[in-house]
């Protein structure tokens, strides 16, 4: 069903441009079914490639 783009996408990092990632926002849908309770996620940006200095 996902080729048809019906419900929501858990793919859980989405590119988001500049060889950075970022956290799926519709992530906790899939463990929050019940629409009472969604945490949400940290927009916070990751190298796609860590550097070689960062742990």
């Amino acid at each position: 069903m996902r080729n048809i783009n019906y419900g929501y996408d858990f793919t859980q990092w989405i590119d988001a441009g500049e060889g950075k990632y970022v956290i799926n926002s519709n992530i906790s849908k899939k463990y929050f079914t019940s629409g009472d309770f969604n945490p949400t996620t940290s927009e916070d940006y990751f190298d796609i490639q860590k550097k070689a200095k960062f742990f």
